[in-house]
Order: structure tokens, then C-alpha cells, then sequence
């Protein structure tokens, strides 16, 4: 069994562009969110589908590695919102980029969880 996820690229990518000005380029998510998703899973698993909506602050090195990832909005079920944070930190990142230079950054990042039975 894995868990899914569904992260709000397009609101993410639009907001930050705007925040971080035209010569930058705010980070992206690198790949599939699938290897982090599974092993937050078993970390997380319950029984019983729960469903939610987290939102995390995730702090992104120059390199594209998460340095932290704290809840900012929680879902109202502590398992969905333990296993947001897990997937954010688990994932890897293209870095933001200003003036054509990696640079570390800072995005809310909301996503959706699913905790299937």
C-alpha cells in the first residue's frame, strides 16, 4: 500500500514567483513525491482512509535539500499532519534561483494527504 499526495504546484509556483521578483525562479519539487510518501506511510499508517489538507513552511538549501519543515496549518488530525511535514522533508528540490546563482529559500507549501486504509 502507498500513500498518496497531491501538492499544489501551480498555486506554489505562481505566489512565489511573484514573491521572489522576475530574476528569480522559485525551487520545484525534483521527481515523484512517491519514495516519500510510501516511507512516511508506514511511519504514519492508521486504519481507516483519512484524508486532509496541511499546509508547511519547508526551508530549501541552495543545494535543493530540505533544511526544515514545520507545520503552519494543520488539517485537524495530527497522523495527516505528521505525515505532511515527513513528506516534505523527505523530498528533494530543484533550488530557487536569483540572477542565474542557487539560493536558499523559503515557501508555504500546501498539500494534500491521504492516508488510505
Amino acid at each position: 500500500m502507498s500513500m498518496r499526495s497531491v501538492v499544489c504546484c501551480t498555486a506554489l509556483s505562481l505566489s512565489a514567483a511573484a514573491a521572489f521578483g522576475a530574476d528569480t525562479r522559485p525551487p520545484r519539487a525534483f521527481g515523484s513525491p512517491s519514495n516519500a510518501t510510501d516511507n512516511c506511510y508506514r511511519l504514519h499508517s492508521r486504519e481507516g482512509e483519512v484524508v486532509g489538507e496541511v499546509e508547511v513552511t519547508v526551508s530549501i538549501d541552495a543545494s535543493g535539500r530540505v533544511r526544515k519543515a514545520e507545520l503552519v496549518a494543520s488539517s485537524g488530525d495530527e497522523t495527516l499532519d505528521s505525515a505532511g511535514v515527513c513528506i516534505l522533508h523527505k523530498m528533494s528540490f530543484v533550488p530557487a534561483r536569483r540572477n542565474d546563482v542557487s539560493v536558499e529559500s523559503t515557501l508555504s507549501w500546501p498539500i494534500l494527504v491521504r492516508l488510505p486504509n
